[in-house]
């Protein structure tokens, strides 16, 4: 009977297509291509926040795509820290305290949903006002 070798992406350099999430199996991190570039994402927690599949690559398969910038969470997650302060992640790099509980009711949010993090996670962002009410 003849064996089959499990599947292993290629050693070679590629051209992905533009916006392709690429999990590189060798550094064990996650990636976005653009263009002529990638980016980096900054934890494989704030890949899963993309709810998006990456494909399997190497460091040769990525090598020559210059790393340009880094990604974090997507906009509109919920991030908690270890202190059990909650973040609203605003844009690619702001984050805003959620410190008005009445947040989560009415966004349809609840605290078991944020995704724990951790200190260097948080600290990628700039903080932005906190979120202290949602009611004009």
């Amino acid at each position: 009977m003849l064996r089959r070798k499990k599947w292993q992406p290629t050693r070679e350099k590629l051209t992905y297509p533009k916006w392709t999430y690429v999990y590189n199996i060798d550094s064990k991190k996650y990636y976005l291509i653009l263009n002529k570039t990638k980016k980096e994402f900054i934890s494989n927690k704030a890949f899963s926040s993309w709810s998006v599949s990456a494909i399997q690559g190497t460091n040769e398969s990525i090598s020559h795509y210059p790393t340009y910038g880094k990604i974090a969470f997507r906009p509109g997650t919920v991030i908690r820290s270890m202190a059990n302060t909650f973040f609203y992640v605003e844009t690619e790099d702001t984050i805003r305290e959620i410190t008005d509980p009445d947040f989560f009711l009415v966004m349809g949010f609840t605290t078991r949903s944020a995704l724990i993090v951790s200190q260097k996670e948080i600290d990628f962002y700039q903080k932005g006002e906190d979120i202290d009410g949602i009611y004009l």
